[in-house]
């Protein structure tokens, strides 16, 4: 596309993107100074979500304008991106399939209306998990290019397509809730959006962990044992499956399971709302979040990466300006709508605190330069068992302060909501405590997938013949600076999850019509130790799946040379689209066949042991895998912190065995984290938003 029709499309969109923030301030302006009662702020959802949406066109439109014109370029860019689709058009399939068994079921047991909110989450998620795989693979080879022209260039087009890959399922899904919300009214038929959306989000990443390490001990084995060939040799059948799951799915993954994690806390908030303030207070989550969206909207058009600069200053000084932005917003909300709710704002400061400390104690404790790192790398001299050792007491040690932080978090947006005197107020002060922290998901997924994309572009410029663009690389910190970013966001999506699942665990108490649930009750008590064991069940079954797909993708590499000798000779290319096809495929069939177990022993529970002990199963899930995340997250950013810092110590004196030594640990936590995170966080926000849907069922 010619640049000058790309300048004017730029133009031509950011005007709306301004259009559209005035409509919201002079709608605020007529309900704060001329009529306190108008209703023209009741679409203010729609106009975030769509000024967040037009932002991300934008910066799409800037990614081609800066683009490069070589074709070898966009055909590598196009060569990842189609490799990609064949797994999305399996999920497509599938969930089509999933939908259409499950569609008599939501028709004759809720209703009509719930079944069209089902099928508008699944289509939402997966535009959003499209929309992430799309930048990411249209992205990274151009940013390889364009460091030769400008480092900075480089920074700018990733963190553009971080923009795009963060904000546009945000916007989408704001548009969506809003407009379901104006048209039923009601927060049982909008939990369909969040059931459908649940499923989709399962299934893509699941499905994508799996593929990811199966495609990862495949490669390992072929390049080993069934040819002697490096292990990123491009005749190896499985290096383009490899490349997917290690570039583009993770930035879909990510996305996708936020962007649940938004949904998840939004509604929760809505049903909470409703039984404490009515319509109003089902309406109020929808007017935070989309403050928040305004607040991350003009905290990254602020953000400026002109040079060679400290990422962890700019992102973390991002984080505050969205978070001041939004307490200014929060606070002309509640002054207007519920003027005597002064402590329902200061729940809402304690949760914007908790987004900025998070982050911060996140990155203090996982970088490359703290204690726990250090010790790690100092304990290597004495051998692989004692640094495993080590990362295994460091590992253990951090989980206590953020269950720390959930707790303080809780308990002080409850009380400041003055709970005491009325605990349904202050049940809704820590629902909105909770939605305030994760208003600010733009800014924190914005970072994080425009580290990922530049730390997978220095993956790809290692294997680069042209050393000047090395240093360039090494100039911009990749590998490095933009690692601590991925750190930064570490704890900030853990603690969310957790948190979402905690609400829509609390919004189903209302829902069910639970005063509470008493331990001693002995089905309460075992539905809770079933619970507890839950996510580990489900990993055992995730493991069982990765070690089935990686021998059938040896096996066909193996026929593959043994049919075709010419590969060996490159002669001839291997056929990376029959991997693809193979790991996709079955690893969706299995996703969904361990899935229904999981359901299985939901659905008995609920029905004969009915809503009480349904609730304990849940929470006893959560619970367990609270640990199980903080552990997983933590060991294997410790043992990578641990193996970048050595390396530097490596490159100048003689520790090569204390490298090596690192380099194992680090492949064995990195193994439990890739497989745990995504699979615990899918399955304890499916069971929780199963039991918030389907709760009139259990009552």
């Amino acid at each position: 596309m010619d640049r000058n029709k790309i300048r004017k499309k730029i133009i031509f969109w950011n005007f709306f993107v301004w259009l559209f923030l005035i409509i919201a301030l002079y709608q605020s302006y007529a309900v704060y100074f001329v009529d306190l009662t108008s209703t023209k702020s009741k679409w203010v959802g729609l106009f975030a979500g769509a000024v967040a949406v037009l932002f991300a066109s934008v910066r799409i439109l800037e990614n081609l304008f800066y683009g490069d014109k070589n074709d070898s370029i966009q055909k590598i860019g196009n060569y990842f991106y189609n490799g990609a689709l064949v797994f999305f058009r399996s999920q497509i399939k599938f969930l089509f399939i999933f939908a259409v068994l499950i569609f008599w079921f939501l028709f004759k047991k809720i209703g009509v209306s719930f079944l069209i909110c089902f099928i508008f989450g699944i289509i939402t998620f997966l535009f959003s998990y499209f929309i992430s795989v799309f930048m990411c693979s249209k992205t990274i080879i151009r940013v390889v290019k364009a460091i030769e022209e400008s480092g900075t260039l480089a920074s700018k087009m990733a963190l553009n397509s971080g923009v795009v890959s963060s904000f546009m399922g945000v916007g989408v899904s704001l548009c969506v809730v809003t407009i379901l919300f104006h048209l039923y009214k009601d927060y049982q038929t909008i939990n369909g959006f969040l059931l459908g959306a649940s499923f989709a989000c399962l299934f893509g990443c699941v499905c994508s962990a799996i593929i990811k390490k199966s495609a990862s001990c495949a490669l390992g084995v072929v390049s080993g044992h069934v040819a002697d060939i490096d292990l990123y040799d491009k005749r190896s059948p499985v290096l383009l499956l490899n490349g997917l799951s290690k570039i583009i799915f993770n930035v879909g993954s990510v996305s996708s399971d936020m962007l649940l994690t938004f949904c998840a806390i939004l509604i929760a908030s809505m049903t909470i709302g409703a039984f404490a303030y009515n319509l109003m207070g089902c309406f109020l989550p929808i007017v935070i979040c989309a403050g928040g969206v305004f607040a991350s909207v003009l905290s990254i058009l602020l953000m400026k990466i002109n040079k060679v600069q400290n990422y962890f200053k700019i992102f973390y000084f991002s984080i505050i300006k969205a978070v001041v932005i939004l307490a200014i917003i929060s606070f002309y909300c509640i002054k207007i709508w519920i003027p005597d709710g002064i402590g329902l704002f200061y729940s809402i400061l304690v949760g914007l605190f908790s987004s900025v400390l998070v982050c911060f104690v996140g990155f203090k404790y996982l970088n490359g330069y703290s204690k726990a790192v250090k010790k790690v790398a100092n304990v290597a001299i004495s051998g692989f068992v004692p640094a495993f050792l080590q990362t295994l007491q460091e590992s253990f040690m951090s989980l206590f302060l953020p269950a720390v932080l959930i707790s303080l978090n809780i308990i002080l947006s409850f009380l400041l909501a003055e709970g005491i005197e009325s605990p349904l107020f202050g049940i809704y002060g820590i629902a909105l405590s909770i939605l305030s922290m994760i208003s600010t998901m733009g800014v924190v997924l914005c970072i994080n997938n425009f580290s990922v994309i530049l730390n997978s572009s220095g993956e790809v410029i290692e294997s680069y013949e042209n050393n000047d663009v090395k240093v360039k690389a090494q100039e911009l910190y990749f590998g490095g600076a933009t690692y601590s970013s991925v750190i930064f966001g570490k704890n900030f999506f853990d603690i969310s999850a957790i948190l979402s699942s905690i609400l829509v665990f609390i919004a189903y108490t209302f829902v069910a019509e639970l005063e509470m649930i008493d331990v001693l009750n002995p089905y309460v008590l075992g539905s809770l130790f079933i619970g507890v064991s839950l996510p580990f069940l489900y990993i055992a079954f995730i493991l069982s799946g990765v070690n089935n797909i990686s021998k059938r993708l040896v096996f066909e590499s193996k026929k593959q040379f043994r049919n075709y000798p010419q590969i060996l000779r490159f002669e001839m290319r291997p056929d990376y689209e029959k991997c693809i096809d193979i790991a996709s495929l079955n690893s969706i069939i299995q996703v969904v066949f361990y899935t229904m177990l999981i359901v299985i022993i939901f659905v008995f529970i609920a029905l004969y042991l009915k809503s009480e002990a349904v609730g304990g199963l849940v929470i006893g899930a959560i619970l367990s895998s609270s640990c199980l995340l903080f552990f997983a997250g933590s060991s294997s950013f410790i043992a990578r912190s641990a193996k970048k810092f050595l390396r530097k110590e490596y490159e100048n004196s003689n520790l090569s065995d204390e490298y090596a030594v690192l380099i194992q640990n680090d492949e064995v936590f990195n193994s439990i984290k890739e497989l745990f995170i995504p699979t615990i966080k899918s399955l304890i926000k499916f069971l929780a938003i199963l039991l918030l849907t389907l709760a009139p069922l259990f009552m």
